[in-house]
């Protein structure tokens, strides 16, 4: 009887122990499905708050720390990532991925000595291409070029077949060894066809270098590529590359100019240099022009580009040039008279026609006229170029052909929809012609694709006025 009344009582002391304790554990397994649930529909936001609170619930198991960070990271809170991530850390419960996003984080918030931590920390579970191909972007804006390759090379290793890394590879070779570049390029376009175009053009500017056997002039044309492609950083390096095989070689001290002011530098110093070495350059006075023009002294860039055209006065891009000096100093008569001089000299260059259009739309100058001249121009020279329609359409607004407006706008959304400019301009030809619905719209694409640039701040201006 007694053995009986214990066992009850044990019995019943466990079940009070199981009301008291379940909860918590139980909500925490409710937590993770939840959490499973919005990730896989793809809510990263409410995914990461369900993992978060199965955490807390169920705290032996670590390992939801570093996935509650990875859902943070997903979700844009790159805070709340580094959060639980490190609490992910603290107990030694990161795994492969968890350190890889771990290091996105903390570089996105600007550590990049802890981001480089966390991806090197990565490599001690298991060598990865993904660490290497962020610790060579990090080596890179570290100005560690050697470094960088070298962990490409490493990320190849691994993923012989990753395009990107060898395109990277390339770029970085085209800068510090350009007779190296090639093979890395062209196995880049042969993995991803979409990257041939790109690599055909650095391709024929890479051999046209090696045709002379000058390697100031080498690293000065691998540059010029670079700077085509937007890769400052690297044309820079080549640039300086080129001058220590050649401290005279102007051209070299002008493009090293207009690199530091891309990358937020003055560059004055160096196009000194260069005009002091070659005067006689035209392209070295254009870019001292262009300087000028960046300064917002006209004036100068007038006197800069005067040089140019007077050394090459058959050269059309110097007219485009004198007309925007003369036009920013507001001489709209001489800037008329240098942008159709540069027609005339290049009847068939798209970029002096779209020169000469921009000048009759921004200034309201003769659009009727030699606006809708120079739009037909662009139309048959450079179809397929949404910035052709664009112009076509602003020009018809202008001149009340609201029907050719929309075609033409239409037609440079279909060329480029990610372009805010044309979505802004089908909006303001949409209120022009009393077709609110539709101007709203575009007004929120323009928004949208747009929110701190200029076409957005003149969107949300527009819609507090039409649609407050």
């Amino acid at each position: 009887m007694n053995q009986t009344f214990g066992l009850r009582q044990t019995l019943i002391l466990l079940l009070l122990l199981t009301i008291i304790l379940a909860p918590r554990p139980l909500a925490g397994a409710a937590d993770l499905d939840s959490a499973r649930r919005f990730e896989a529909a793809g809510d990263y936001a409410a995914a990461a708050s369900a993992y978060a609170a199965a955490a807390a619930r169920i705290p032996w198991r670590a390992g939801l720390c570093g996935q509650a960070g990875q859902a943070f990271w997903l979700a844009g809170d790159a805070g709340q990532a580094i959060f639980w991530f490190a609490k992910g850390e603290s107990r030694q419960a990161l795994s492969l991925s968890d350190w890889l996003a771990y290091g996105d984080a903390l570089a996105a918030l600007g550590d990049e000595a802890a981001a480089i931590r966390a991806w090197e920390q990565s490599l001690q579970i298991d060598p990865s291409a993904g660490a290497y191909l962020r610790l060579a972007q990090a080596s890179r804006r570290g100005e560690d070029l050697p470094q960088a390759i070298e962990y490409l090379y490493q990320a190849l290793a691994l993923a012989p077949e990753d395009a990107e890394a060898h395109y990277q590879l390339g770029l970085l070779l085209a800068a510090t060894a350009p007779e190296k570049a090639l093979p890395e390029l062209m196995r880049a376009a042969a993995l991803d066809p979409e990257m041939d175009e790109t690599v055909q053009a650095l391709r024929a500017e890479l051999n046209r270098a090696f045709l002379v056997e000058d390697r100031a002039y080498q690293f000065t044309v691998s540059g010029r590529a670079l700077a085509f492609l937007g890769e400052w950083d690297l044309a820079a390096e080549a640039f300086r590359r080129a001058i220590e095989a050649d401290a005279e070689y102007a051209e070299a001290w002008a493009w090293l100019g207009e690199a530091r002011q891309q990358q937020g530098q003055d560059g004055r110093t160096q196009l000194a240099r260069a005009l002091l070495l070659e005067p006689q350059s035209a392209s070295i006075q254009a870019l001292d022009g262009l300087y000028w023009m960046r300064q917002g002294k006209p004036e100068k860039a007038l006197a800069a580009y005067e040089k140019a055209a007077a050394l090459e006065p058959e050269n059309s891009v110097w007219q485009v040039s004198l007309g925007d000096a003369a036009s920013a100093s507001g001489d709209l008569l001489t800037a008329s008279q240098h942008y159709r001089r540069a027609v005339e000299l290049a009847p068939e260059d798209p970029a002096a026609w779209r020169a000469l259009a921009l000048f009759s739309l921004e200034n309201d100058t003769d659009v009727e006229n030699t606006g809708l001249v120079a739009a037909r121009q662009l139309l048959r020279l450079a179809p397929d170029d949404w910035l052709t329609y664009d112009i076509a359409g602003r020009i018809a607004i202008r001149i009340g052909a609201q029907v050719e407006a929309e075609t033409h706008l239409l037609k440079a959304i279909e060329l480029a929809p990610q372009e805010p400019a044309s979505h802004f301009h089908l909006a303001l030809a949409y209120l022009e012609s009393g077709q609110n619905s539709q101007a709203y719209d575009k007004l929120v694409d323009t928004l949208a694709l747009d929110p701190a640039g200029p076409f957005g701040w003149q969107a949300n201006r527009l819609l507090e006025q039409y649609f407050p």
